[in-house]
């Protein structure tokens, strides 16, 4: 099946649908809870469909119809492509339950660009990706984290939130502590409040949250597990002398851009608790974070069962 005009671009594969499909209702829930954030696009989520806005003339649907089929369409009716199909030529290219128009965008127009790729099963049948087309920042995580960062002043920390926030809707795990730390400090006020409220009801009926996900799912997710990481942070403790006594417990797993921060607290006799956290990266690389570190002595100890759910899959 061949684009309808435009030249093939080197834009990273169509992730697996279970995870597209997190990734609009995080980019959904997140234009919610940012209120009046200057997002250059919208996505809306309704049940089984997500519409993406780019412009006044351009945008995209992804359809699901049933858990193992889907229709991925886009188009701009301000990019006219001579001879280019109307929304019924391009569905003809389809697999055969893909039989009816309304299954694609509404700005695909005739002699206009269009576009389309299906989900049936097991895989994406899709055409060349042309450059310039209309769909929202969702390839990969890293660039749902950086759309809704920039949002929000483009920090560091905001980039690491939006990251863990997104990462965890893919695993279907996402914590309610977790989607309103991401946003915390905003000073909007009652509206904002409400909407990380409606965004959080919205990820919670897509069954993307620890309270109606299936989760942790980590199939199609790239990267390390939350599960590998505590492994490899325990072996670096151990390692180094750091104790490590039955009764500290894993606070949580943090999923950076770069990779996991597993954090443990020690509560002996402390308080406030001392804590320290271990970064395991993508890369390989294991090391201390900046944290307050816990004493370095002689014995070695592994963590005990830790006492509150991890913030990822273990």
């Amino acid at each position: 099946m061949a684009p309808e005009g435009g030249e093939a671009s080197q834009m990273p594969r169509l992730p697996a649908l279970r995870v597209l499909w997190a990734r609009w209702c995080v980019l959904s829930a997140a234009g919610c809870a940012l209120g009046g954030a200057p997002l250059p696009f919208t996505v809306s989520v309704d049940g089984p469909v997500a519409r993406y806005r780019a412009s006044s003339t351009a945008g995209a649907m992804l359809a699901r119809f049933g858990s193992d089929r889907a229709v991925l369409s886009c188009g701009d009716y301000g990019w006219r492509v001579p001879g280019a199909s109307a929304a019924s030529g391009l569905i003809a290219g389809g697999p055969a339950w893909a039989d009816h128009g309304s299954m694609i965008d509404h700005h695909v127009r005739a002699e206009h660009f269009g576009w389309a790729a299906y989900w049936d099963v097991d895989g994406w049948r899709a055409p060349p990706v042309p450059t310039g087309i209309p769909l929202p920042p969702a390839a990969t995580t890293a660039s749902v984290a950086l759309a809704l960062a920039a949002a929000q002043g483009g920090g560091n920390a905001q980039r690491d939130n939006m990251f863990h926030v997104a990462r965890m809707a893919e695993y279907q795990w996402l914590d309610e502590g977790s989607w309103r730390a991401a946003f915390d400090g905003d000073p909007a006020g009652v509206t904002w409040r409400a909407g990380i409220d409606e965004g959080w009801r919205l990820l919670d009926e897509q069954a993307l949250t620890t309270s109606t996900g299936t989760g942790p799912v980590t199939a199609d997710v790239d990267g390390r597990t939350a599960s590998a990481a505590v492994a490899l942070a325990v072996e670096y403790a151990e390692q180094r002398r750091i104790a490590v006594p039955p009764d500290v417990r894993v606070d949580s797993a943090f999923r950076r851009e770069s990779g996991w921060e597993i954090r443990f607290s020690d509560y002996r006799d402390e308080n406030p608790p001392r804590r320290a956290a271990i970064l395991v990266a993508d890369n390989g690389w294991v090391g201390r974070s900046p944290a307050t570190p816990l004493a370095v002595t002689g014995t070695t100890r592994t963590p005990g069962p830790a006492s509150a759910p991890l913030s990822g899959p273990g």
